[in-house]
């Protein structure tokens, strides 16, 4: 945290800093500072915190980094896959409002998780499809003619003189 007094984009002018921008006008004075001075006010340009502050919201890897891609990249690509197939206009269309006309948050709510779980049921019936033709070896289509049993085959071929 930096004193509004202190820099160039000062916003206030206080007698404990000295300010350097070239035009005060205009800018609020503060009229009784601090006796004493809390460590904002004495700093001289930074402030430094100790390291459990922001603590919190601390990330085990460094976003961007190469291990933070290998472990996240696929992750977010499968997401985002889930949301455009979701999102498909000639499937689900879970963006479009007008495919779920009613009026309440419950309503809603209903519609957006049938919308989903049609999804995961296409995407079952396609993976179980895909699984059952790749174990099926098809056998070749019969000509009409080999297919009928009654079928009798007459020799064409002329004689010989």
């Amino acid at each position: 945290m930096m004193c509004p007094a202190a820099g160039i984009s000062a916003t206030v002018v206080c007698p404990l800093k000295k300010s350097v921008r070239k035009k005060t006008a205009g800018l609020p004075h503060i009229s009784n500072p601090p006796v004493h001075p809390d460590e904002v006010c004495i700093n001289k340009k930074t402030t430094t915190f100790d390291g459990d502050a922001g603590a919190k919201f601390a990330q085990a890897l460094l976003y961007g980094s190469p291990e933070w891609h290998k472990r996240y990249s696929s992750a977010r690509n499968t997401i985002e896959s889930t949301n455009a197939y979701l999102k498909d206009a000639n499937r689900g269309a879970l963006h479009d409002a007008g495919r779920r006309r009613a009026a309440g948050f419950a309503t809603q709510f209903l519609f957006a998780t049938l919308i989903v779980v049609a999804a995961n049921v296409r995407k079952i019936k396609s993976f179980w499809g895909s699984k059952a033709s790749a174990t099926v070896t098809r056998l070749p289509k019969l000509r009409r003619r080999d297919r009928l049993d009654n079928y009798q085959s007459y020799d064409t071929t002329p004689p010989r003189a």
